[in-house]
């Protein structure tokens, strides 16, 4: 008896910990791509198009798959250097465009007071790295 309730305990435990670590994870990874594919259409935009550029097309993230999580210091906060690939589908209105496995290779840093996250991007500095937060949306 006691035996199983040892072997419940852990089963429980491994379960809890599966939940509850890649789920908020995840989902800022892929607001922060989101983004990162939002900011380089709109570079792209304005370089291809001076005045009168057409509309972008919708961006639809998914099947975001962390494949390596390692803990960092971020402006002395706890961060995650994540790596992994994520899907992109592109909706042009008359076709639609997908790329599959896109590699990424993001830093974010969650906010324990507000439980935001922030996509952290290092810049080279005077021989320390320097960083540039931008908070993500709550909800995409």
């Amino acid at each position: 008896m006691p035996l199983l309730r040892i072997l419940l305990a852990f089963l429980l435990a491994i379960a809890l910990n599966a939940c509850s670590t890649p789920g908020p994870l995840t989902a800022a990874a892929e607001q922060a791509i989101a983004l990162q594919v939002e900011q380089t259409q709109a570079v792209l935009r304005q370089q291809l198009f001076r005045r009168t550029a057409p509309e972008p097309p919708a961006v639809a993230i998914s099947h975001v798959r962390i494949t390596q999580q390692e803990g960092v210091k971020i402006q002395g906060q706890k961060g995650y250097h994540i790596r992994g690939t994520y899907d992109v589908e592109f909706d042009f209105g008359d076709r639609r465009v997908t790329q599959r496995e896109n590699p990424f290779d993001l830093y974010l840093q969650r906010d324990a007071e507000s439980d935001r996250w922030s996509w952290a991007k290092p810049t080279a500095g005077n021989g320390a790295t320097q960083w540039t937060l931008q908070t993500l949306p709550q909800n995409r």
